[in-house]
């Protein structure tokens, strides 16, 4: 059981750059997205994983919802803004030359 737990961590810390680009997109922000990250690792931990045939397929789909969810309520509350809300830049140390972690495009 401590092995799988082991190879669980280490899947997630593979793809962790991957996840918060998925986020970032998402949100457009940096801190929302790490939060969103953190959330669905501990979501993931409290789930059974025997059916789980991709584990980065699964915490992408985890990660898009959520942060989807998360949208839904900053969109309600940025109704309520008077001023202009414009995303964070994007710092490039984020980025990675790992290409296994790259979002594909929307285009």
């Amino acid at each position: 059981k401590i092995l799988f737990a082991m190879r669980l961590d280490q899947e997630f810390l593979n793809h962790k750059t991957y996840f918060f680009k998925l986020a970032y997109n998402l949100l457009g922000e940096r801190q929302e997205a790490e939060d969103i990250i953190q959330e669905v690792w501990l979501k993931f931990l409290k789930i059974e994983h025997l059916e789980i045939k991709n584990i980065k397929n699964y915490l992408a789909r985890m990660v898009v919802n959520q942060a989807l969810d998360r949208l839904k309520e900053l969109k309600k509350q940025r109704e309520f803004y008077k001023g202009t809300w414009l995303p964070e830049p994007w710092l490039e140390e984020v980025i990675s030359d790992d290409k296994s972690n790259e979002v594909p495009s929307l285009d």
